[in-house]
């Protein structure tokens, strides 16, 4: 997985996940509350997932993207902190 060793993730621009190719299974939402929270339930069914403004979050257990998935900064200075001690993300294969 070519994420496995990253702590810390910027989104700066979009980013493509998972399924690059593949149509995305839904819109799953805006993260507009700036915490692990709000995001891990946008990420609940895959889709396009974007944020309303510059943001950094700091987890604390890995991000886990088993569908299609796209992240999207849109412009917007995001940061995802796994604080030198936790995984980011863990993309499915497949």
């Amino acid at each position: 997985m070519f994420l496995k060793n990253f702590r810390s993730f910027s989104l700066a621009c979009a980013i493509l996940l998972f399924g690059a190719l593949a149509p995305l299974s839904r819109a799953a939402g805006v993260v507009s509350s700036c915490d692990e929270g709000h995001l891990r339930t946008a990420l609940t069914g895959g889709g396009l997932v974007t944020f309303s403004g510059d943001c950094t979050i700091t987890l604390a257990a890995t991000l886990s993207i088993p569908v299609n998935t796209a992240i999207d900064g849109g412009g917007h200075n995001v940061v995802l902190d796994g604080g030198g001690s936790v995984q980011v993300l863990s993309v499915a294969q497949g």
